[in-house]
């Protein structure tokens, strides 16, 4: 039982494996249609390749989750998470111009909706852990990882500010309430359940 017990956990972990072998090469795959959409060589691409390469991208990394994104980008080459950095780079240039701007162009807007913030910024700081080495000893990846680090703490601030103005609002607004009337207090009873309990009483 020991033996097909310890059969079976390999075979679990073979299949999740497999399964982010698999997500690593459509990553891949994904990468390079966004470059061969950038280079206007969209023969072989999908039915949906007329969307922003960079929404593409992003978009897909979203997919990724807790369980399964570091498993996927570990298994990434260097030559394809270089190209990923720059489209999350991209990525957060674009969304980091949306604030005080009046007029927001075409592509601003698909990039702003492709993702949230959250999975784009792991995913670099997975992927530039992962590759630190290769990373450092190229100077053109390390000016594109300072200004991923820049991008990112200043977008991650702002997120922040809002967060906590959001939970200073909800503070003081339980504040006002508890010292009105119309308070968290509990509501008095109906007066016929009040009278019942004083006959009950008596």
């Amino acid at each position: 039982q020991d033996a097909a017990g310890g059969e079976a956990v390999t075979l679990r972990a073979s299949r999740r494996t497999i399964e982010s072998v698999r997500s690593t090469e459509r990553l891949m795959e994904v990468l390079d249609e966004a470059d061969a959409m950038e280079k206007g060589e969209g023969g072989a691409l999908p039915v949906d390749a007329h969307r922003n390469p960079v929404a593409r991208v992003i978009a897909y990394v979203c997919t990724l989750n807790a369980s399964n994104i570091y498993e996927v980008l570990l298994a990434l080459p260097f030559s394809h998470a270089l190209r990923l950095l720059t489209h999350i780079c991209r990525f957060l240039e674009a969304v980091s111009s949306l604030p005080g701007e009046g007029g927001r162009s075409d592509e601003t807007k698909v990039l702003s909706a492709a993702a949230t913030l959250e999975t784009p910024c792991q995913a670099a700081l997975i992927t530039a852990y992962v590759h630190h080495h290769e990373l450092a000893a190229t100077p053109s990846a390390r000016a594109l990882v300072m200004q991923l680090r820049g991008l990112m703490r200043g977008l991650l601030q702002e997120e922040k500010d809002r967060v906590g103005l959001s939970i200073a609002g909800f503070g003081h607004l339980q504040r006002v309430m508890r010292r009105s009337s119309g308070g968290f207090a509990a509501p008095a009873p109906a007066p016929a359940q009040t009278a019942g309990k004083k006959r009950k009483k008596g």
